[in-house]
């Protein structure tokens, strides 16, 4: 790894993150407190990851890593499950233009969203569940679509 300065031009967010991923790592390995201050003694000659530079927080992480240690991705939150959802449909309804004009995947996504959501528009929808009913039956459409074409093309079923 090269060095550009003393400091990583993230900055302080990322130490926090570095700090908070460390401090993880140390309990979820199962380290007693005496051998994680060794553990820091031997390879940095420090007592606390408080004191350790960027650097060498990300090295000890990876050195983590290296001991078995694989971070666990956070619980999705409501707010970005329902983001996620909304991305998911408005793929599925737009997404490599593949509905025949703009116009006509709006006025179906709108229908779609006033049968199932109960509301005029996907972003109004609070209801993952509904959200989730609004994406099966865009990905069925979808499907079925695509069926259809191919069989139009191929001269039946």
């Amino acid at each position: 790894m090269t060095r550009k300065g003393p400091e990583h031009p993230a900055g302080a967010k990322t130490r926090r993150v570095l700090l908070a991923k460390v401090h993880i790592a140390r309990k979820q390995l199962g380290l007693e407190e005496g051998d994680y201050r060794a553990i820091l003694a031997a390879r940095y000659r420090r007592s606390s990851a408080r004191e350790l530079s960027i650097w060498q927080l990300e090295d000890l992480v990876q050195w983590f890593r290296e001991k078995g240690w694989t971070p666990k991705p956070r619980p999705e939150t409501a707010a970005r499950r329902l983001q996620n959802l909304r991305a998911r449909i408005k793929e599925e309804a737009f997404g490599d233009g593949r509905m025949p004009g703009i116009s006509s995947a709006a006025l179906r996504l709108r229908g779609l969203c006033r049968s199932i959501c109960k509301v005029d528009a996907v972003e109004w929808c609070k209801d993952p569940e509904a959200l989730s009913r609004l994406l099966a039956a865009l990905s069925r459409l979808r499907r079925e679509e695509l069926r259809k074409g191919k069989e139009a093309r191929h001269g039946g079923p």
